[in-house]
């Protein structure tokens, strides 16, 4: 499943919620004042990263999440970096920006489809999830450059 939930801080807080109480996307999505839906989105975006895992009719932190939380945002970054660079359309957009190109949202809807993540009209919206966390990803890592340069 690909990942719908266009707000990767809103996924960051999700993780911190399942670090400090929560057990399931109803308390995520009560927590963080969204619709259940929304809840399940951000919940699957995380467990996708693979920073919460499913046992035992719960949802936990997995080793990489429990990693994640209690890091400083240096190493956050380079976790979340590396979590996302791994998966083939994320990769391969990441590789386009840094070569100096970006990809449209219809680029990147169509290798969406092309690695059989999704059908019909989904790819178009899970592009915009790769458009925004990419977004996210470049800024964080400026105001980290920015913050490592005034130090």
């Amino acid at each position: 499943m690909f990942p719908q939930a266009d707000t990767l801080g809103t996924v960051i807080a999700a993780v911190e919620f399942y670090a400090d109480e929560a057990t399931n996307a109803a308390e995520v999505s009560e927590l963080l004042d969204f619709d259940p839906r929304q809840g399940t989105y951000y919940t699957s975006a995380a467990e996708w990263l693979q920073l919460v895992e499913r046992r035992d009719g719960r949802i936990r932190l997995a080793e990489r999440g429990a990693t994640f939380v209690r890091t400083a945002r240096s190493e956050r970054f380079r976790i979340l970096f590396q979590a996302i660079a791994a998966t083939p359309v994320f990769r391969e957009a990441i590789a386009a920006r840094l070569a100096g190109r970006e990809l449209t949202e219809d680029e990147i809807a169509d290798r969406i489809r092309q690695k059989g993540c999704a059908r019909g009209t989904t790819p178009a919206r899970r592009a915009k999830t790769v458009v925004a966390w990419l977004n996210w990803l470049w800024r964080e890592h400026k105001n980290l450059c920015d913050e490592a340069g005034a130090g």
